[in-house]
């Protein structure tokens, strides 16, 4: 008997060290995850099952303009800038739900920004199991807006190519690339390796089109185009 009582005393004790291992891991676990979350440029959200935010990152902060206590505990469909249409709400009222049933679900929601122009997020929920296995959800926020300004940008170039053809071609695109660059100058030019010679094929000067002309590239930094390179000249 006293075999059995030390034997289940070790055992106890034992279990309770294996118990402490684990709840020290999970903590250590749960601490990266936590620095992780926290240093993330991407908006960061943990949910509750009820879709109220439990944690937020510093970049949720800046885009909401609010404190974390003024955002904890209160629902991300009705207290976020990202929620701006019925449309929207039903939109991510059905991710989250859908996220709630152990599904990873992606969309884009588009929110008007202070300079009035449209910021494209793309948002990613996915289902998270706290401690204790609580069910809660992890929602990121990418904001996408300066790839969706340089995709409209190219569209709205290759539209006004579209349709012209020959000079007119050349004439469209460098002013439309005008449009977007600002650029004092923006010429289209073809290449004549054996002179080492360019020729523009449209000028545009400050949205206005210019003469033609021809103009040699040996000594030049362009004259690296003539082999197929990029050149680039920073500071003029």
């Amino acid at each position: 008997r006293i075999g059995m009582v030390v034997l289940a005393f070790c055992m106890t004790l034992t279990m309770q060290e294996y118990l402490k291992a684990i709840q020290e891991k999970i903590e250590t676990t749960n601490l990266k995850f936590k620095n992780v979350f926290n240093s993330l440029q991407d908006c960061m959200c943990l949910l509750d099952d009820k879709f109220r935010m439990v944690e937020v990152n510093a970049a949720v902060l800046s885009l909401e303009k609010k404190t974390s206590k003024q955002l904890l505990g209160l629902s991300i469909l009705t207290n976020s800038v990202l929620v701006n249409t019925p449309d929207d709400y039903k939109t991510l009222e059905f991710a989250l739900e859908n996220a709630l049933a152990g599904h990873q679900n992606q969309l884009e929601l588009i929110i008007d920004s202070a300079d009035g122009k449209k910021q494209h997020f793309s948002i990613s929920v996915i289902p998270y199991y706290g401690t204790n296995q609580q069910r809660m959800l992890l929602l990121s926020a990418r904001d996408l807006s300066e790839d969706r300004e340089y995709q409209i940008q190219m569209a709205s170039v290759a539209a006004a190519m579209s349709g012209h053809v020959g000079d007119a071609f050349f004439e469209q695109s460098v002013l439309k690339l005008f449009e977007i660059t600002h650029f004092d100058y923006v010429m289209m030019s073809s290449l004549d390796k054996d002179s080492c010679q360019a020729s523009t094929q449209a000028v545009c000067l400050s949205g206005q089109l210019q003469e033609n002309f021809s103009y040699m590239l040996e000594d030049t930094p362009c004259a690296d185009l003539l082999g197929g390179k990029l050149c680039r000249i920073d500071d003029n």
